[in-house]
Parts: structure tokens; sequence; C-alpha cells
């Protein structure tokens, strides 16, 4: 008897939560779309700063090391500013809540580039 009760329950709950989700797919694949794309292109530009700081290390490589050390925390230092530049513009999807705003954002994640 308590199992069917429970069963029962179950099925009259679930098309309620089934409209519910249904209601909101569109921002909510949009939002799972900007989140993935967001993911990619930050490894994409975290990648290119390791290359930058690596090439300017390799380039630093010949200066007496008080000079080298300046050199590279200074570059570095410019290095992580340009990247929190273009990661601030990119807020995660959690707080987002109209589908025009996450489309944008999927837009622009497409064409960013770190400054070269």
């Amino acid at each position: 008897g308590a199992e069917e009760g429970r069963a029962a329950r179950n099925k009259r709950s679930a098309p309620l939560s089934q409209k519910k989700k249904k209601k909101q797919s569109g921002i909510t694949a949009a939002k799972k779309r900007y989140t993935d794309k967001r993911k990619v292109k930050f490894a994409e530009l975290r990648a290119l700063k390791a290359k930058r700081l690596r090439e300017h290390a390799a380039k630093t490589k010949k200066l007496p090391k008080k000079e080298r050390d300046k050199q590279r925390r200074e570059y570095k230092a410019k290095v992580n500013a340009q990247y929190k530049e273009v990661t601030k513009r990119f807020p995660p999807a959690r707080g987002l809540k109209d589908l025009k705003t996450v489309k944008d954002l999927i837009a622009k994640l497409d064409r960013v580039r770190l400054p070269s």
C-alpha cells in the first residue's frame, strides 16, 4: 500500500516539474552553451598567457639576474592585467536572467582576443 501511494505521488508531481523545465529550456540551453564556450575560451587565453610568459622568459635569459627578474615581473603583471581585463567581461552564467544577454555574451566570446 505505502509504495503504491508513493508511486502515485511521483507520477502526479512529474508533469509539473517537466512543464517548468520546458519553459526554461531556451535560456538553460543557452547558459550551458555559454558556460562551455567560456571554459574553452578561458583555457585558450590562459594557455596563451603562459606561452607569452615562457617566450618572454626565454628572451630575458641572458640578462643579469636583478634586471631579468624586474623585467619578468613587469611583463607578468602586464599579461595578467590583460587576461583579467578580458575575463571580467564574461561573468559566470549563474546570475544571468535573460536570453538576449546570454546570446550576446556567446557572440562576444567568439570574437574576443587577448591584446597582443
